[in-house]
């Protein structure tokens, strides 16, 4: 027994809550239903999946690997031979990526290998890329934003080609040779044919020409590429890029890493490059003195032989200031840095190629920590400026502001040093002063000799010590390697990442049938109908009587002309029910019922006292629908008088009952339209009829009018036995079906029940509708 229904159906939202439910064999039911349309939509969406996979052109995945050097890693045979490090070697990894994908890298790279020009081969749909499958190449020369991108060549045979600026055939074209400089609409190159090319098997087919500018390309292929770290803090990295064509985007990628390689190596050698520049102007200047002074000595040793006795005291006295003089010489090296230093930040050079002051001996932490956050910040900007918009950059103009105080705090460095010196210059020159004067102390001869051998041995040790300098800076720029390592070269798979068929696939067979089965739900969730048994018993706990099936072209009186069919079936289990309410009720009232117009309450009126006049039963079918009679037409009778006359008083019950010309059938018609019928129906009279039919019939069948519009079947609900309410499938509201459960739960309408009429027999009613399957049997068995 199912609970009853609270009174919460009465409220207005309660239609709204329970058709909100999802019936999932109801569902299933109506898409096997509607079976062609949902063949049709998956035969559709896989169609459209094939045309993407067919003409979607395929993307390939590139992808290589590489090692950057890190600051401990780099390492160079000159390190091995000499301490000081020769080119500066502060680097952030973390740049790297920055780096090789900058602009005018990529430009570069996509100019050497000619990448402005590609040809094309027109489809019937898709116009794909063709590289290195053509017996022809072409040369970019120049390009001019001015001339057209696009052009059509045609092989005329092995010597000529055809270029024209339209598809049409009969447009103006130029014929040209193959390996001749084409001038050509503001462009210059040249097609050469490849080495055992047959130009003639390709001749009259058409190529499409495209030449693309060096800006516009470089920014496709840095949009396509990707770098990843292979973990955190590792220096490992991979580098991906996706396109059409992989053996263009490999040849491009691996082009791009060498060129990064030399670009990289070049720089470290611009360093070590200048240093020996550096050097070799300071070598120009003392190698002259160097001679002078060694010319004198000479000539001084010869004119003066007796020098050999007190070569001793000589050499005493010259060690004593060869190591105030070599202090002396490390100052000056030190003061002509700082020039070289101030004069380099003055002319706004490239700020990371300036020569570190380790490289001639000055071991400063505070200049050689603040050179090195200059030389970062000059790489960020340089690499900013290759891969951002500059022009009011204000990230741009917030690293050359902090720039410039560096360049700031460079200078006060100097400075700082440069008065450090000018006081160990002071000790030095008082310390060499003493020394001086002993030597001024000995005899003239003596005293000439030291200071001319003085002053040979400090440009001697001033040459050797830059001579050092220029091998090590020498041997630096030959050891110098790149940092950067190609682990993996650039390789693709063999199958696209795009477009993916078998997903494309799956995903359309799961929209094919995801677009019924939403249309299935959302006609179920929208739908404002009764479209089967579940959706009355979700509305109501009312008993469902029976059903009626669907007929083609219904007859009222169905069973009387046609008793073995289907609907006579239905009729017969109908009347079986009523029995089963009724019980040994005797005489017994039904009345006929429904919500609106149209839903088949005559038809069933009819046809239900047909069913019970054939089984022997005394049955009266009374019209009581005052503002609208047809029963009489069906009858072929008159309507003359009946039912409102006998309730306006006019004639007595044998006056109005009309044999209906079929055995134990008897009819009482309507009768003329009254204008009063709600106050006739309620005068006592109707009781009285009522009482005398009981006594002649064992059934009396009532058709009223329809309970959601007039009143009238609620009043002549207190005669009855019991109450058939008539809903018709696809026609009646579900509203009105929860009227009939607020009548039925307030006790206002007893002895009632539901008839499901007009029930279409689908194929997916196998699955929940008892009705429905005992309808396709049955017609089976009468067929």
């Amino acid at each position: 027994m199912k609970k009853p229904i609270q009174k919460f159906y009465s409220e207005e939202d309660a239609f709204f809550v329970k058709r909100d439910q999802l019936d999932l064999k109801r569902v299933m039911a109506k898409l096997l239903d509607i079976w062609p349309f949902v063949t049709i939509s998956v035969v559709l969406a896989l169609s459209i999946a094939f045309l993407i996979n067919r003409y979607s052109k395929s993307t390939y995945s590139i992808e290589a690997s590489i090692i950057i050097r890190t600051k401990e890693e780099i390492g160079s045979g000159a390190e091995l031979v000499y301490e000081n490090v020769l080119v500066s070697r502060y680097r952030n990894y973390m740049n790297e990526p920055y780096k090789i994908r900058a602009f005018p890298l990529v430009k570069k790279t996509l100019e050497d290998l000619c990448f402005n020009s590609a040809f094309f081969v027109e489809g019937r749909v898709v116009t794909t890329e063709s590289y290195n499958k053509l017996p022809f190449k072409v040369t970019f020369l120049q390009y001019s934003e001015k001339s057209l991108n696009r052009y059509y060549l045609q092989v005329v045979d092995e010597n000529h080609f055809r270029l024209r600026f339209t598809e049409n055939e009969n447009s103006d074209s130029s014929v040209f040779r193959f390996g001749e400089m084409v001038d050509f609409d503001f462009s210059k190159f040249k097609i050469d044919l490849r080495k055992d090319s047959l130009p003639t098997q390709n001749a009259n087919d058409t190529y499409l020409l495209e030449f693309s500018s060096s800006d516009n390309l470089a920014q496709d292929y840095i949009s396509r590429m990707e770098f990843k770290w292979a973990e955190k803090g590792s220096t490992y990295m991979n580098i991906y890029m996706t396109g059409n064509s992989p053996e263009k985007d490999k040849e491009f990628l691996l082009r791009l890493l060498k060129n990064y390689e030399r670009e990289d190596l070049s720089q470290k050698n611009q360093v070590a490059t200048k240093t020996v520049e550096f050097v070799r102007s300071q070598l120009h200047a003392i190698s002259d003195s160097l001679r002078l002074y060694e010319v004198q000595l000479e000539r001084f040793k010869n004119s003066n032989n007796t020098l050999g006795e007190l070569e001793f005291e000589n050499e005493r006295i010259l060690v004593k200031l060869d190591e105030s003089e070599k202090e002396r010489m490390e100052l000056v090296i030190r003061k002509e840095y700082f020039k070289y230093l101030e004069k380099y930040l003055k002319e706004d050079r490239d700020l990371d190629q300036v020569i570190m002051p380790s490289v001639f001996g000055i071991d400063d932490p505070n200049l050689n920590s603040i050179l090195t956050k200059m030389i970062e910040l000059q790489q960020e900007i340089r690499l900013f400026m290759s891969t951002e918009k500059t022009a009011g950059n204000p990230l741009l103009t917030n690293k050359l502001t902090r720039l410039k105080g560096i360049k700031s705090d460079v200078s006060e460095a100097v400075r700082t040093l440069q008065a450090s010196d000018a006081l160990k210059s002071k000790v030095i020159d008082d310390k060499t002063k003493k020394i001086l004067s002993e030597i001024r102390a000995m005899p003239s001869v003596q005293s000439q000799y030291v200071s001319i051998q003085r002053n040979f041995r400090l440009m001697e040790q001033l040459f050797i010590f830059l001579m050092n300098k220029k091998s090590e800076a020498e041997i630096s720029k030959a050891a110098n390697i790149s940092d950067l390592i190609i682990v993996n070269p650039p390789t693709s798979g063999s199958i696209p990442i795009s477009p993916n068929k078998k997903r494309n696939y799956m995903l359309a067979l799961v929209i094919g049938l995801m677009i019924p089965v939403a249309w299935v739900v959302v006609a179920q969730s929208l739908g404002t109908l009764v479209q089967n048994r579940q959706d009355i018993e979700r509305l109501t706990d009312v008993p469902i009587i029976g059903g009626i099936g669907h007929v083609r072209k219904p007859l009222k009186l169905e069973i009387l002309n046609n008793p073995q069919s289907v609907v006579s079936e239905s009729f017969r289990s109908l009347r079986a029910n009523i029995s089963f309410f009724v019980g040994n009720t005797t005489p017994v009232v039904v009345v006929v019922t429904s919500s609106l117009p149209g839903e088949g309450k005559s038809f069933t009126s009819i046809n239900l006292a047909s069913i019970l006049s054939l089984s022997g039963k005394r049955t009266l079918i009374i019209g009581a629908d005052l503002r609208k009679p047809t029963l009489h037409l069906e009858f072929g009778l008159h309507n003359k008088v009946g039912l409102s006359s006998y309730l306006a008083g006019l004639c007595e019950l044998p006056d109005i009952v009309q044999p209906s010309g079929y055995e134990n059938l008897d009819f009482v018609p309507t009768g003329v339209i009254p204008p009063n019928p709600s106050e006739l129906i309620l005068n006592e009279r109707m009781e009285e009829l009522i009482k005398k039919a009981k006594e002649m019939y064992d059934f009396i069948v009532i058709d009223t009018p329809p309970l959601g519009l007039i009143s009238d079947a609620y009043q002549l609900s207190k005669f009855a036995n019991h109450i058939v309410f008539i809903v018709r499938q696809n026609y009646t509201p579900r509203q009105m079906v929860t009227m009939v459960q607020e009548y039925y739960s307030s006790k206002k309408l007893r002895n009632l029940s539901i008839l499901l009429n007009d029930i279409e027999v689908g194929a997916g009613y196998i699955f929940g509708d008892q009705y429905s399957y005992s309808y396709r049997h049955i017609s089976k068995y009468y067929q």
